[in-house]
């Protein structure tokens, strides 16, 4: 099985539940489901843990989506990982699960974020 995996990291002070908001708004919106949601604080450090499914057609399978969010003061940095969508004996995703991983890196993208290169 194949997977997606992007790293991203952007500079703001804006807390992970106003981005919790925009990237589930933007997954819901291409016809994802969330299937769990949990945002965690410790003293200066907030996690977001977003998980999401998507039915393909054209593989007919379902591939999973998890995304990290990790607010350390002003520096965030975000671990999108595009998985599963795997079928037929071969159990291949013909790019089912990358697909899914880039929908939510231009989703961040679009908040800010920027892939790390290196």
């Amino acid at each position: 099985m194949s997977g997606t995996s992007i790293m991203l990291k952007r500079i703001s002070s804006e807390s992970l539940i106003t981005l919790s908001q925009t990237v589930t708004a933007g997954m819901i919106g291409s016809d994802a489901d969330l299937i769990f949601q949990n945002l965690s604080k410790e003293e200066d450090t907030e996690i977001l843990l977003l998980v999401f499914e998507k039915y393909f057609f054209r593989i007919g399978s379902y591939a999973a989506l998890t995304i990290q969010c990790i607010n350390r003061g002003n520096e965030q940095t975000a671990a999108v990982v595009g998985t599963g969508g795997g079928a037929g004996i071969w159990n291949v995703s013909y790019g089912a699960n990358n697909a899914f991983a880039q929908n939510a890196k231009s989703i961040l993208e679009k908040a800010g974020f920027e892939v790390c290169t290196g």
